[in-house]
């Protein structure tokens, strides 16, 4: 293929001016149309998805530390903005003049309208905010900085493409601020990390196949993650038909599957339901094809694994009635939620592990 370029730029600088000038046209054309056409597959290719604000917050977690910091300094002008300190906008213009030095002078206009829009009007959900394959952060840090401050859950996203954008430490070494200015930004952000990562749990539900394995598998996984509590929850045959039920309501899952699991896991003794909170202090996540959800990749680690090491274990075993977790937050908040409510089936307080 080289050899045939290389062959027809050396026909075409014989050619006469004219022609010349015809192919320069026909290669401009060329390079707009693979242009356009790169773009369209993108869209075609594109997923669109909600995903939980803590979650796409801390997703930004790259192998040399947090990578979105712009995200930071934009939270840290929010705050100046409602009074909470008086330097947020000097960071954010700064960082914006290094950003994008032709428009800095307006950023700061800009950003002040769309804080003021939000508080006028709310979290707007058709504003999507722009996500790679990874889940990384191409385009939105404003959307997510307020969303972040207003406690919005969820927010809306699409995702498309490769792009890497990154604003790191080193980016804003690089760009000359100060070691003051930087301590100001990493305060800030280990306080973002410790708000978002209080709910950063997954809930891990121990069905009874696995009843006897309890304190195994508990002891396994604190060794691996930080398993913060359990709670075990002793059930009637019916009452535990409506838990798993329950349960799997927040998922995807189709009726029929949720029914066999129950028939298949009516045999054991007692019915008795561990429920584990365990927390991950660097969460990552993709998106699940079937509903284009958060899906948590340790979760689902979790998952796998135990499933594996324990399934030569049980009697009579079929696939998935070892445990289950949530997704992502919001699923597991929803299941912690449910389990709250069953205080008259708890067996035993809660245990500190």
């Amino acid at each position: 293929m080289k050899t045939i370029k290389k062959a027809i730029r050396r026909a075409v600088s014989y050619a006469p001016e004219p022609m010349k000038n015809i192919v320069r046209r026909l290669r401009k054309y060329w390079h707009k149309a693979k242009r356009h056409w790169c773009t369209i597959r993108q869209e075609v290719r594109a997923q669109y998805a909600s995903i939980g604000t803590n979650e796409l917050f801390m997703q930004q977690n790259a192998n040399k530390g947090y990578n979105r910091l712009d995200v930071v300094v934009r939270y840290l002008a929010i705050e100046e903005y409602y009074g909470k300190n008086t330097y947020g906008f000097d960071l954010y213009l700064k960082m914006q003049k290094k950003r994008v030095p032709s428009k800095s002078a307006t950023a700061m206009k800009i950003f002040r309208d769309l804080i003021e829009s939000y508080e006028a009007n709310g979290y707007d959900p058709d504003s999507k905010i722009l996500l790679n394959r990874d889940l990384e952060l191409v385009d939105g840090s404003h959307r997510l900085a307020l969303s972040l401050w207003h406690g919005n859950p969820v927010v809306s996203c699409k995702v498309s493409g490769t792009r890497d954008v990154s604003y790191g430490l080193d980016w804003f070494v690089k760009a000359g601020f100060t070691p003051d200015e930087l301590n100001t930004i990493l305060c800030k952000y280990a306080e973002l990390k410790e708000k978002t990562t209080r709910q950063a749990v997954i809930i891990c539900v121990l069905w009874p196949p696995v009843y006897p394995f309890f304190n195994e598998i508990c002891e396994s996984l604190n060794q691996q993650y930080e398993l913060k509590k359990y709670t075990d929850y002793n059930y009637s045959e019916e009452d535990f038909k409506e838990t798993v039920r329950s349960v799997y309501k927040s998922d995807d899952i189709a009726d029929w599957k949720i029914e066999w699991k129950i028939k298949h896991m009516l045999d054991f003794q007692p019915k008795t339901v561990r429920v584990l909170e365990i927390y991950t202090d660097l969460p990552k996540f993709r998106l699940k094809r079937l509903n284009n959800n958060a899906l948590s990749i340790e979760g689902e680690k979790i998952k796998r694994e135990y499933r594996e090491r324990y399934k030569d274990r049980i009697d009579n075993y079929v696939y998935d009635i070892i445990l289950h977790t949530g997704d992502n937050y919001i699923q597991s908040q929803m299941i912690l939620d449910f389990f709250r409510q069953q205080k008259e089936y708890r067996q035993g307080g809660e245990i500190g592990v």
